[in-house]
C-alpha cells in the first residue's frame, strides 16, 4: 500500500468505494478491512 491510486481497482465496503493502487492492496484490505477503515476519512463519523 502506498502507491498512486488506480480508480479501476476498488472494493465496495459498507456502501462506499475504497480505491487502491493495485490488486494486491485490494486483497490485503479484504483480509482485514477493520484494520484499514479506521484510517480512511470516508468512514469517520
Amino acid at each position: 500500500m502506498g502507491g498512486a491510486i488506480d480508480k479501476k481497482v476498488f472494493v465496495e465496503y459498507k456502501s462506499k468505494k475504497v480505491y487502491f493502487c493495485c490488486p494486491g492492496c485490494e486483497d490485503k484490505f479484504e483480509e482485514e478491512p477493520a484494520k484499514y477503515v479506521a484510517k480512511l476519512p470516508q468512514f469517520q463519523d
